[in-house]
């Protein structure tokens, strides 16, 4: 079900020529169900078929340069629904965004680095990026924290093919499976990466 007010503005000039137009929209989206194409079993292990989508409230913007949509709602990735806001806008086959994931009674895992989110915790995930289509993706800077877990990442950068080509930092700090304490920083300068940390169990890099 799907709920919308417009408001909208044209200008024409003298040959009744449409010179500029514009558009708003408020749209309040009920449910909506996606085929889940996402490969991501390996950070949300009951990761669904289908996504639904439930109670989002969307604002759209269109004029002739620029268009927008912005909105909030529920999202069924999972068994269970967690929160989740986003931004997208476009000009010039360039689209910038922005999304907010609030993780409640859901899974979360990272294999190759040992961490688990904890049953009953909250894991906020923020990605804003850039993408730039058939050149590369850009994540200006994207974090996950979970009560005093923290995982940052600064200027990813992905070529057309999906492979890392560039990146200016990461820095993670967090406690493992194995209540093992992990602090590493990993940053670029100039064209040299330093890395640097306090502590930071490998066991789990072997085993993957």
């Amino acid at each position: 079900n799907l709920s919308s007010k417009n408001n909208f503005l044209i200008k024409l000039n003298k040959k009744n020529q449409i010179i500029d137009f514009k558009l708003s929209s408020n749209l309040r989206l009920n449910n909506l169900y996606l085929k889940n194409n996402l490969k991501l079993d390996e950070f949300f292990p009951n990761l669904r078929k289908i996504i639904e989508l439930r109670d989002h409230s969307i604002n759209i913007k269109y004029d002739k340069k620029k268009f927008s949509i912005k909105g909030s709602g529920y999202i069924s990735l999972q068994e269970k629904e967690d929160d989740i806001e986003y931004f997208v806008s476009n000009e010039n086959n360039r689209y910038n965004f922005e999304t907010i994931l609030i993780l409640a009674n859901n899974p979360l895992k990272i294999d190759f680095l040992g961490y688990q989110k904890k049953e009953n915790s909250n894991a906020k995930i923020k990605i804003n990026g850039l993408f730039i289509p058939k050149k590369k993706i850009v994540i200006n800077s994207g974090f996950l924290n979970e009560n005093n877990n923290s995982f940052n990442v600064e200027k990813l950068i992905f070529d057309e093919t999906l492979k890392v080509f560039d990146l200016e930092s990461i820095k993670i700090n967090y406690q493992d499976k194995s209540k093992n304490n992990n602090q590493l920083e990993l940053v670029k300068k100039k064209d040299q990466f330093y890395l640097s940390g306090s502590e930071f169990n490998a066991d789990y890099l072997v085993e993957d």
